[in-house]
């Protein structure tokens, strides 16, 4: 569900507040639950074949006339996940604030958190911080985006996510990643 508390609907189809848009805010509150009942022919022990997942999530977006804030609180729960694991909690906490530094360059700050509380299954805390830039060469339709990203402590596994650039390594604390994007929209 979500709730606009001030702006236009419209204005927040795009993830950024350009300079001189309206102000605006927008609270978003879901939920999920998933119920899985195995149906296969090779033998599942009886815990594992009715596993519960269920999520729920809180954020904001508020946009500014040139700068935006956003904030993300999900919580998750799986329960039977597996015979030696009845119960996974875990949560996770994201900040972002952006503003512009001129009619098309875009500065960002991003901090994300997440735990579990199961050894083996994410009971380490992820922590990254990551600064860039987006520079709008025609508006969202083209756009180039550079950042970096610091790890502080191990990315675990459960945590890992190659597609972003973050690489599960328990071995080492602190990963820095340097990416960079050219997006084309038609």
């Amino acid at each position: 569900k979500e709730w606009k508390l001030l702006g236009d609907w419209e204005q927040f189809n795009q993830f950024t507040s350009p300079p001189g848009s309206e102000r605006g805010m927008l609270v978003g509150l879901a939920w999920h639950r998933q119920n899985t009942e195995a149906d296969s022919p090779f033998e599942i022990s009886e815990v594992n074949d009715r596993q519960v997942f269920w999520s729920v999530t809180g954020d904001v977006s508020m946009q500014f006339d040139g700068a935006s804030l956003f904030a993300a609180f999900t919580y998750t729960r799986l329960t039977d996940f597996t015979p030696l694991v009845p119960k996974v909690n875990f949560h996770a906490f994201v900040l972002q604030g952006s503003t512009y530094v001129t009619n098309q360059t875009e500065l960002f700050a991003r901090y994300e958190t997440g735990s579990g509380d199961e050894p083996g299954l994410g009971d380490s805390e992820l922590q990254l911080f990551t600064i860039g830039v987006n520079h709008y060469l025609d508006g969202q339709d083209l756009k180039f985006t550079a950042d970096i990203g610091f790890s502080f402590g191990e990315v675990s596994a459960i945590f890992a996510n190659t597609q972003t650039g973050w690489h599960a390594d328990t071995s080492k604390d602190d990963q820095a990643i340097i990416r960079t994007q050219l997006q084309f929209m038609f």
